[in-house]
């Protein structure tokens, strides 16, 4: 092969034995110098990694000028996966696997494309990596581990999409759009509680007609016909991230191919999608996981980095060996500054408890059996659910349920009663009047679906997605008595598959949970479904037969089991919508707060429990600790701030950290997140302490200081 005369300088490379060991690869089924890689780990069939692709300055990588750097990538990906460079001790060189070195492979891609994204920032066509010192590495590294998902963290996807879309809406005339969402208005329809939480940080008219130059420009997920059925939606559509993605990222080797988080708010319901929108808007919540990458994960890319050793070996421009030996022990600087979920008032979440356990009691049966004749009835005469008239629904459904006011299918769906609410999607005070007057027989079951997440949630203290995963056909072993999770977070080396795990269960959530499995063994003996759903798969509110799935549909049902109990409304008119990230600690926040009201009666009440004891023994046996010690925290946060003085012997610790013993003048978050500090590090304790009087097993909160 002959170079041009300005790389000469290159002959005494190729000509060194050492170019063999990083010119071929057990996965690269292409010849290194080929401009277009075919590559394989064990896939179905080769991908492509085309280095065709343009550097900043207008030129291409493949160009001749860019020869030298161009050789710098290939040898870095190929080092990737090489287990000698950078190898614990000389002559280490284990064989390892194809899914090890795919993900060695991944990393280092990814960190090639955060450089050909940003190359005029480390004038890459001059200087290739020359010029990059141990300040820039570890920035990156900084950055790298700033967010768990890198299309954030490195490639900035929120604010590109946030900016190209409102580079099409300055391009489109305003008339357009305006014309668009007159002929589509579900394009208007905007979830507020989604919008406050939205990384876009699109304003609400922002969002509407960022969903039209979506369309407009063919960068929506639907399935775009020709003519007259041009825009046929059905569904939820949304954005295609992939071919946004391919459009954001044109001139990258690996990230433009691949998929991208996708924003709530941007979606839009169509059709047999009913879009009931909140009677009130939410107070905000905010996230308690934290947003930072995994160490694990962090190793990977800190060794995709010290790969840049093979540009040494090659005698190429490369960071000093100094810098890339510094990267093995380097901690990123940034603090894990977790977010905090605002607390639910307790009473609040008492009353909801309440609220949801007597629904059950009273009508949770009955709901389910109607819901189940209505199915048979419409089964057995070949008819839509949509199609019962009040009528005949009052000759299936139990006298009890028509003396509580249901009088028709649902209120949100077109039936063959005469005052359906044909405005499906909006908010209107007849809508949530009707709802409270137990109306429509769909939406109630919705609401009961609501409180046996609410239940069920606090019983169980468990993550949202662990709850949304349980299966209706196994989610309860054989005696009943243990609800049976796919673990999340803990299918790490397991080749995909989670963990299994069983955790006791309360006889109330047990009779809660087996009406949900009722209903969907209803739906799959008339053949409405083929096989069992996740357990929280609500009925849909058109009253078509079938079952809607995802968390956002329990959001859904979950708001409106707070607008059916008119849950309260903070100063701002804002309404306290329950999420189960806030339920998590309730149960066990709800034993201490019981020592403080005179006993364990509510817990008892409601679990059937009579000795605390017993029941402290189901709570240790339920809940985690991380989410106990939580618990224990708040309580006694919560407790100090209100003025109580059972817990004095922190004072000493407390003013160490606030310079003041007046509990009331500090933030009860900071308080509380102390007191947690303090638990987790061992330096005190927060137990009950149980005792007999008058032959009575009572008990008390005791705190105490191990060490000062």
């Amino acid at each position: 092969m002959a170079l041009p005369n300005e790389l000469d300088f290159l002959d005494d490379i190729f000509n060194d034995d050492t170019v063999d060991r990083f010119r071929s690869a057990a996965w690269l089924k292409s010849d290194f110098d080929d401009n277009i890689w075919m590559y394989n780990f064990d896939f179905k069939v080769d991908k492509a990694l085309n280095w065709n692709v343009f550097l900043s300055n207008g030129s291409a990588l493949t160009d001749s000028i860019n020869r030298q750097l161009l050789l710098s990538l290939k040898y870095w990906i190929l080092a990737s996966t090489d287990r000698t460079i950078i190898a614990p001790v000389p002559g280490y060189n284990p064989m390892p696997s194809m899914s090890t070195m795919s993900r060695d492979f991944r990393a280092v891609l990814r960190i090639i494309d955060y450089f050909l994204l940003n190359d005029n920032e480390y004038q890459l066509d001059r200087f290739s990596f020359s010029a990059i010192d141990k300040d820039d590495l570890t920035a990156l590294l900084d950055k790298i581990y700033s967010n768990k998902n890198a299309s954030e963290s490195m490639f900035n996807w929120s604010y590109r999409v946030s900016k190209y879309l409102k580079e099409l809406i300055s391009n489109t005339d305003i008339s357009v759009i305006d014309a668009f969402i007159n002929k589509h208005p579900d394009f208007k329809n905007v979830d507020e509680d989604v919008l406050k939480d939205c990384l876009l940080g699109l304003t609400r008219d922002e969002i509407i007609n960022a969903r039209v130059v979506m369309f407009l420009n063919d960068i929506s997920n639907n399935k775009v016909g020709t003519g007259y059925n041009k825009f046929s939606f059905k569904g939820v559509v949304g954005l295609n991230t992939k071919k946004l993605s391919n459009i954001l990222y044109e001139n990258t080797l690996y990230i433009k191919g691949l998929n991208k988080p996708s924003f709530k708010s941007l979606n839009i319901k169509f059709n047999d999608e009913i879009q009931l929108i909140r009677e009130f808007p939410p107070v905000s919540v905010t996230t308690k996981e934290s947003d930072l990458l995994s160490n694990i994960n962090l190793l990977e890319y800190q060794r995709g980095l010290r790969k840049l050793q093979v540009l040494n070996i090659m005698n190429l421009p490369s960071p000093s060996e100094e810098t890339l030996s510094f990267l093995k022990n380097y901690v990123p600087s940034l603090e894990n500054k977790k977010g905090r979920f605002k607390t639910l008032p307790y009473e609040l979440v008492m009353k909801s408890l309440r609220d949801a356990i007597e629904f059950h009691i009273e009508y949770g049966d009955l709901l389910i059996d109607a819901y189940c004749s209505a199915v048979s009835f419409s089964s057995n005469n070949k008819m839509k659910l949509t199609s019962i008239t009040s009528d005949q629904l009052s000759k299936i459904i139990p006298l009890k349920l028509i003396d509580f006011g249901v009088s028709r299918i649902g209120l949100t769906c077109i039936n063959s009663g005469s005052d359906h609410l044909k405005s499906r999607g909006a908010r209107t005070s007849s809508y949530y009047l009707k709802l409270r007057q137990n109306k429509g027989l769909i939406d109630l079951v919705n609401v009961y679906y609501g409180a046996v997440k609410v239940v069920v949630g606090v019983i169980t203290a468990r993550r949202d997605g662990e709850l949304l995963d349980l299966n209706a056909s196994f989610c309860l072993d054989n005696t009943e008595e243990w609800l049976v999770f796919s673990k999340r977070k803990s299918s790490k080396l397991m080749m995909g598959a989670r963990n299994i795990e069983a955790r006791p269960v309360d006889p109330l959530a047990v009779g809660m949970i087996k009406n949900l499995i009722r209903l969907q063994e209803n739906l799959i003996n008339f053949g409405f479904i083929d096989n069992y759903h996740p357990l929280f798969s609500a009925p849909k509110l058109n009253g078509s037969l079938g079952l809607n799935k995802g968390n956002r549909f329990s959001d859904s049902y979950m708001d409106l089991f707070c607008d059916y109990f008119e849950t309260a409304t903070n100063s701002k008119g804002e309404r306290y919508y329950l999420r189960q990230h806030q339920l998590r600690r309730f149960f066990a926040l709800l034993f201490f707060y019981s020592s403080q009201v005179g006993g364990v009666e509510t817990l008892q009440w409601m679990l059937g429990h009579t000795d605390p004891e017993h029941l402290w023994h189901y709570i240790t046996e339920s809940i985690t600790g991380d989410v106990l010690r939580g618990a224990k925290a708040q309580f006694v946060a919560e407790s100090l701030h209100k003025g109580a003085k059972d817990y004095s012997n922190l004072c000493d610790f407390v003013l160490e950290k606030f310079n003041t013993t007046e509990f009331s003048i500090i933030d009860v978050d900071e308080l509380e997140e102390y007191i947690g500090t303090l638990i987790e590090e061992g330096k005190a304790t927060i137990e009950p302490e149980f005792f007999n009087e008058n032959d009575t097993k009572k008990m008390q909160i005791i705190t105490k200081v191990v060490s000062y």
